[in-house]
């Protein structure tokens, strides 16, 4: 791959994505034995018994330990992105960084903003996050404290902080 400053029509193409090899640097390869449940019952007491045994068969997985982040895929978000001032930009990927999986609470302190973003404007954070909550990325709790917005951007499964389907299924279908 060519590194630096170099014409578009000088630059190469490719027929496979030679990103492919440094990702495979970073996953696990993992091989599953699959097997089969069964039961078995004893005759002299009735115990049901569950057991497993090797099928015979093995299968091969990826597993990724790389934290990591879901923008989804929304036009709105993707603008309001793209429009993020310079100080927004720098929050939002210091939230972005410090989010836990299935959690849409992040405490961010000011010197960890003021550090990140390599300031030493303290009103710089303050206006960043005056822009993250004006175009709903995030809304504020506290003084330090934020709920992140799941429809823009989330760690883990949305379906964990969404509460119980059922009692939301009954009350949209009455």
């Amino acid at each position: 791959m060519i590194k630096g400053k170099v014409k578009y029509k000088d630059i190469p193409c490719y027929s496979v994505n030679p990103f492919l090899d440094s990702l495979r640097d970073r996953l696990e390869a993992r091989k599953t034995h699959l097997k089969n449940r069964d039961e078995a019952v004893n005759q002299s007491t009735g115990e049901v018994i569950e057991y497993a045994t090797y099928s015979g068969n093995d299968t091969y997985d990826w597993k990724d330990r790389t934290p990591f982040i879901k923008i989804f895929n929304d036009q709105d978000n993707y603008t309001d992105m793209a429009n993020l001032s310079k100080s927004a930009n720098y929050l939002f990927w210091l939230i972005s960084s410090k989010l836990k999986p299935n959690a849409d609470v992040i405490r961010v302190i000011l010197s960890e903003y003021m550090d990140y973003a390599k300031t030493t404007n303290r009103g710089q954070f303050y206006n960043a996050a005056s822009e993250l909550i004006d175009k709903s990325f995030i809304v504020k709790i506290g003084a330090d404290s934020f709920y992140i917005n799941p429809t823009r951007f989330f760690n883990g499964k949305r379906e964990s902080i969404a509460g119980d389907p059922q009692e939301f299924y009954i009350k949209r279908n009455k």
